[in-house]
């Protein structure tokens, strides 16, 4: 039985971000992609659709957000090698070249939400 915790899951997350856009060397687009549009928004997705703080951020990704873009939506290349040490890495461990954790599908939780406005 899952317990419900104060963690934001993964699909908290990402569930309304559109899928990655492919990129390039000579791309300067920021990967702006459009937010997708999901029946219930998570705590951690409208905090993150709210705008910065006054004096804080780029007119041009305020303006983007107003528009409801997201910027940053570029897909990871691994070379083969990296992607089948991924694959090879078991869930819930740490990989031992990058440390990063695989997180076990039972426990998809990665960070406690604790944003704050001030």
């Amino acid at each position: 039985m899952l317990i419900k915790s104060s963690f934001t899951t993964i699909a908290d997350a990402i569930t309304d971000i559109s899928e990655p856009i492919p990129q390039s060397k000579d791309d300067i687009t920021l990967g702006y992609s459009y937010y997708k549009q999901v029946d219930k928004l998570s705590k951690y997705a409208k905090e993150m659709r709210k705008r910065a703080p006054k004096g804080l951020g780029l007119l041009e990704a305020k303006k983007k957000l107003r528009e409801g873009r997201v910027s940053g939506v570029f897909d990871t290349v691994h070379s083969q090698k990296v992607s089948q040490r991924y694959k090879d890495t078991p869930q819930g461990t740490t990989d031992p070249v990058s440390r990063s954790k695989k997180l076990a599908k039972a426990f998809l939780s990665v960070m406690p939400f604790t944003l704050k406005r001030v």
